[in-house]
Formats: structure tokens, sequence, C-alpha cells
């Protein structure tokens, strides 16, 4: 599923780059936005057993994860643009017929994430600088049942920081994004953050993890393809850090492939990762859909 998924969006990729015509879209009005991200081949399954640890079958728990990421830009002047974004998740399991569970156990659930609030500027015509906090509001619960946080890290490894309860979040960034002709522009970004423990977690180690990205922007018409690749690491051997071996809070090289289209003031766009890794949650792609809105 994961081959056949990369095979696609480069061959998107690839016809896009051979087509003329482009005009550079660029945020120059206030523009929300709303993602939808839903985790593909996600669904863990486990070896039932009998009453007396016989082994019967393997049983393959449905799954559905998904978040929702709501964001706003506001441009203030010529260079100086205003940042934020609310994240949600939902995860659903549903188990085979005939499996016993808990009849306490919540098999769904929905969380409000870390919500950011930032800005960035305008360094040059090609370079962008940013910097921002997340806030600690994530929803927390018993571990024991579902958790939407889990819907989060699946659908996004590479913002693992957005969803997790007890997480306070630093962030810098640098962007360049020259253009190497009248419809081909190339775009690198790399980002560290700080990730700082709160609530009941305030005795751990504070993290430094460091995010990246490269990709080319070719169009033809009113129609963006993108590609490129992601990577997010945890550097140190804080709450995170310690758990680098499991590769939980790891995205090692994540390929992004996406199409946009203008519509003026609207612009849908559908994206779609895939983890070149081995995944801890298993899942095979992540696949969303964007709107975003600008106003006069």
């Amino acid at each position: 599923m994961r081959l056949v998924l990369l095979a696609l969006a480069l061959a998107l990729t690839s016809a896009a780059a051979a087509q003329p015509g482009w005009r550079a879209i660029e945020a120059d009005a206030p523009t929300l936005s709303v993602d939808v991200l839903t985790a593909v081949g996600d669904d863990p399954s486990f070896l039932a057993t009998d009453d007396q640890g016989n082994a019967l079958r393997e049983v393959e728990i449905g799954t559905l994860s998904m978040s929702v990421l709501l964001a706003a830009r506001v441009p203030v002047g010529q260079r100086l643009t205003v940042v934020g974004e609310v994240p949600f998740a939902y995860v659903s399991y549903d188990y085979p017929q005939g499996l016993q569970t808990s009849p306490d156990a919540d098999l769904d659930d929905i969380a409000f994430g870390n919500p950011y609030l930032g800005v960035e500027v305008m360094a040059g015509q090609e370079v962008t600088l940013g910097a921002g906090v997340r806030l600690p509001l994530a929803s927390s619960g018993d571990f024991a049942n579902a958790q939407g946080w889990q819907a989060g890290l699946a659908t996004e490894v590479e913002r693992f920081e957005a969803y997790l309860p007890d997480t306070f979040t630093a962030s810098a960034s640098v962007a360049v994004a020259p253009m190497l002709s009248d419809r081909v522009r190339v775009r690198a970004r790399v980002e560290p953050s700080l990730l700082v423990p709160t609530g009941d977690n305030t005795d751990s180690d504070i993290d430094l993890a460091l995010g990246g990205s490269i990709g080319l922007d070719a169009a033809l018409g009113r129609a963006t393809l993108s590609g490129g690749f992601l990577t997010r690491r945890t550097l140190t051997n804080g709450r995170f850090g310690e758990l680098r071996e499991f590769g939980v809070f790891e995205a090692d090289a994540t390929a992004r492939f996406g199409a946009t289209l203008d519509l003026g003031r609207v612009r849908p766009g559908l994206d779609v990762r895939v983890p070149l890794y081995d995944t801890t949650l298993e899942q095979d792609a992540t696949v969303g859909l964007r709107v975003d809105v600008a106003f006069p």
C-alpha cells in the first residue's frame, strides 16, 4: 500500500514539472485554513488467546485516526505576519464481533490540542524567519481508554507536540523559497524547538527537537503540484528523547506530495504523506484535505 501511494504521488509530481505556465500564489491578505488529516493503514493487530493462554487467531482492530487544524494568517504591514493554529484529534476503535472488551472502556475520543501563536518576518525576498509558542492546553485522560492525542501522533508525527498533553513548546524557523524558473520554486525549512514538560511531568528534562523540510513546487495554470521530504528528530534525552529507541516521536524521513487549485480567494488542496521508515503506529500514509480562504 505504501509503495502504491508513493509511486502515484511521484507520477503526479513529475507530470506537473513537465507543464508550462504558473503564477506564484502568496498570502497577501488575512487567510483562514482548515486541514483534515486521516491516517491510512494504522489498524493494530494482536494474537487472541483463550482462558488457558492458547493462541486462537490474529485479531485486527479497525482504527480511525483523524486530526483537524484550524489556522489563521494575518499580515501586519508588508513584512510581518501573525500566525495562529488550533489542533484537534479524534480516534475510534472498532473491535471485531465476539471480542470481549471492558464495559467501562471508551472506544473513541476527541482531544483538544495545544494551540500555536507566532509571527513570521520577511527577512528578504526569499527568506522568512519565524518564532512562536504552543500553549500546554491539550486534553488528557485515562491511559486505559482511547486517547484522541494518539490520532494526532498517527497523522502528524512530524508535529507531535501539537497534540501531547503537558507540553509547552517554543520554536523558531528559517525558511527559504527561491524561484528556479517562472513556474518552479524550491522550498526549504529548518525548525528547532524546545519541548518543556508541564503538569505532572515537570521533573522530566527539557528536549530539543529539530525539524526540516525540502521540496519543489511546480504548476500548470491555476494548479500547483508539490513534492518533497519532511523529517523530525529529538536530539536530547529528556521526556521524549529517552523514548528514541522506540521511535514513537521520531520521523526519520517522510515523503510529502500535494496538489492545490487556485480559485481566487478559495484554494482547496490535497496532501499525501508517506513515511519512508518503519512507523511505531504502523500507519502507511496520511491523507489530508485542505481549504484556504483569503479575505479582502
